[in-house]
């Protein structure tokens, strides 16, 4: 004979509340003592998957990499949208050699390793001098324990 049976879940335990939500802001605190040169928003036009994203990023460290003849230091987030498929990422960049042109031209080297291709096929990118007393390594971190997000230190 069967029997309907109803289970309830374990209440959680405090100590996993607790611990959650400290290892974002542990990422938080760790990058915000890195010396970083900007904080990046990168989108497409296109849905990107977050295998495209870690490709992405791979390229446009490679192509700094070039233009300054040294490694940037890139930690990037990949953050699934809500609404729709694909995602985006933040990134915080450091270039030692950085001039009053890097801004332009982290744009610019997003637009080739993205396939923007200027005027309505431009992809979007938001690119600000990073100042560590305004969150964006909160920012940065608070996705990274997302469903679907991926994260890398270049």
């Amino acid at each position: 004979m069967l029997r309907n049976t109803c289970t309830l879940p374990l209440p959680k335990q405090k100590e996993e509340r607790i611990v959650k939500p400290a290892i974002p802001a542990a990422y938080a605190t760790w990058l915000n003592s890195l010396p970083w040169g900007f904080y990046c928003t990168f989108t497409t036009r296109y849905q990107m998957s977050i295998h495209s994203a870690r490709r992405s990023m791979d390229r446009l460290q490679s192509l700094l990499e070039c233009q300054y003849l040294e490694k940037p230091t890139i930690f990037w987030a990949a953050e699934p949208f809500d609404t729709k498929y694909g995602c985006h990422l933040h990134a915080l960049i450091e270039i030692k050699s950085k001039t009053k042109k890097t801004i332009i031209h982290i744009k610019d080297a997003w637009q080739i390793v993205s396939k923007g291709k200027g005027l309505k096929e431009y992809n979007n990118t938001t690119i600000k001098p990073y100042n560590r007393f305004k969150g964006g390594h909160f920012y940065v971190s608070k996705y990274l324990f997302r469903f679907n997000a991926e994260y890398n230190l270049l």
